[in-house]
Formats: structure tokens, sequence, C-alpha cells
């Protein structure tokens, strides 16, 4: 409790700036310290495009949600022609995304390694009440998901823990997850709305492992 409060406290100075300059209606003085702020975030997005994470963080798709694009204005004259309150939500905007763990590297690779870890406690225990012979090791899951596992576990026609039992029981007969999600991949791009997942297994048996 006290090291929740804690970061509740230190997320509420982050934007005391904020609050400061508006208090002295010195918007020129905001705009400045927005365009190093917005310097600041763009970086980091930039960092989280190279390393291959732009799906993973929230920070970075609610950038593209506010901005329709993965960036930040640095052009101080642009700032400078904002209104007070586009300048001010702007300057709210930059801060959230620098005061997110989802804005870093480590933040978001933190935060997908809790996701891994739960969604496959949860899948572990819905797998095992009907079979036995299934045990999903966390480094091939997690080899899964990096592959692409995770678009055929996110469609909303498929039941995740079928698409589990159907990948391990293709692994077993010698199928790589690597073969198994890009056949799943053709396949779409293929079918498109005609899409049978039925028939997407059939077509693994025609694959040697």
């Amino acid at each position: 409790m006290v090291y929740k409060s804690k970061i509740a406290k230190r997320q509420k100075d982050d934007f005391e700036y904020i609050r400061k300059y508006v208090k002295k209606n010195d918007l020129r003085g905001l705009a400045r310290e927005v365009q190093k702020k917005a310097k600041q975030i763009n970086q980091r997005l930039y960092r989280i495009e190279k390393a291959g994470l732009s799906k993973s963080s929230y920070a970075y798709r609610r950038t593209i949600e506010e901005e329709d694009k993965p960036r930040y204005t640095t052009s101080l004259n642009k700032l400078n022609k904002m209104s007070r309150q586009e300048l001010v939500q702007q300057a709210y905007n930059i801060q959230s995304k620098l005061s997110s763990t989802t804005s870093t590297i480590r933040g978001t690779k933190d935060l997908n390694e809790r996701r891994i870890f739960k969604g496959l406690d949860a899948l572990r225990e819905e797998i095992n009440r009907t079979r036995d012979d299934i045990e999903i090791d966390v480094q091939d899951f997690k080899n899964f998901l990096e592959q692409g596992g995770g678009e055929i576990l996110n469609n909303k026609f498929y039941d995740s823990t079928q698409v589990i039992e159907d990948w391990q029981d293709n692994i077993k007969k010698g199928i790589s997850t690597e073969q198994f999600v890009n056949s799943y991949n053709e396949y779409v791009e293929h079918e498109e709305d005609a899409f049978n997942y039925q028939q997407f297994l059939n077509k693994l048996k025609s694959i040697k492992g």
C-alpha cells in the first residue's frame, strides 16, 4: 500500500510543471517545456519501434490514436500557435506517456512477461481439465507468441485452448511452431473471409516434420 502511494505521488509530481506554467499563464514557457518533453518521448517511441515492440506498447498505440502517427510535434512554432487548451492537453498527453512504463523497452517487456504468465496459467488450467498429455513450456509459449501465435489466439472466432491443443499436437507430429504459424498466415491470406480453421488443420497434415 505504501509502495503504491509513493508511485501515485511520483506520477502526480510529474505533472507539477504544467500546473505551474498554467498558474503563471506562461504559455510560451510551457511551449518550450512541451517541445523538450516531445523530443524525449519521440526518442523512446523510436526505440520501441526498433525493438519491435510497437504493438505491445500501450504508450505507442495511444500516441498514434492522438497524433495519427507515433510522434509528437517538436516544432516550437506549431506549439506556440496552439490555443491554451490545446497546449495544456498536449503537455498532459506527452507527460502521461513519459510517466508510463510502457514508453520504455524494459517496461513494455516486463508487462508482456506478466501477461504471458497470466495467460499461460489460465490456458494450462483450462486445458488440463480435459487433457493430461499437454505440458506447455514457458519458453515454448513465448516463442509461439513471438512467431505470431498471438494473432491466432486473438481471433475471436477460435477457441484459444483449442488452438493451443492443436499447436501442441502438431509439435508432437514434427511440425515446428514456425511452420504452424506460417501455415496459418498463408492460409488466412489466401482464403480471406472464407477462412476455415478445420481446413487449415487439414492442410498441416501435408507438411512433413
